[in-house]
């Protein structure tokens, strides 16, 4: 019986599903550049885990979603594939880079 060969992404949508897939890095350097003081609250030691900022916390989370997300678009064979660790990891990562200064300073005006 003959296996039928895996069917692939098309050749101009993989190049742009690579862009998407590290756009939270392309983010986090346009945001470092541009406006200066928008992550510094990420480095702030008035909120974190034993010394540690709780920026550190949400910036390795920012590399593990991007990481895995990206491997996996790489690795995708189908649109579908495609979308959904855009969706689920890509997605969240963008968002946590966004809102990330905002919750460590909420967390340092709730926390005593």
């Amino acid at each position: 019986m003959e296996s039928k060969p895996a069917r692939s992404v098309s050749l101009p949508t993989r190049p742009i599903a690579f862009g998407c897939g590290l756009s939270p890095l392309w983010l986090l350097l346009f945001l470092t550049v541009v406006s200066i003081g928008f992550l510094g609250p990420l480095g702030d030691k008035a909120a974190g885990i034993d010394g540690i900022p709780l920026g550190w916390f949400l910036l390795g989370l920012i590399a593990l979603l991007t990481a895995v997300g990206f491997i996996l678009i790489v690795r995708a064979t189908s649109s579908i594939g495609l979308i959904l660790p855009l969706v689920f990891l890509i997605f969240p990562a963008l968002m946590l880079v966004i809102i990330g200064p905002a919750i460590v300073l909420i967390v340092e005006n709730v926390v005593p």
